[in-house]
């Protein structure tokens, strides 16, 4: 997956809920459906979005 995640902490300005994990897990490059887990995160690199 690498730079093809994106891990996203709120939805519509609301948080995500901390007991759940807080976090969901987005692959843009990945080719198999279903949910992703993003347990060992051990840095988030902020990056300015280019459309």
């Amino acid at each position: 997956m690498g730079s093809g995640v994106i891990l996203v902490v709120e939805e519509d300005g609301v948080a995500f809920d901390p007991d759940l994990g807080g976090l969901h897990l987005v692959s843009l490059r990945d080719l198999r459906l279903g949910p992703r887990q993003a347990l060992a995160v051990s840095g988030i690199e902020v990056r300015q979005w280019q459309a």
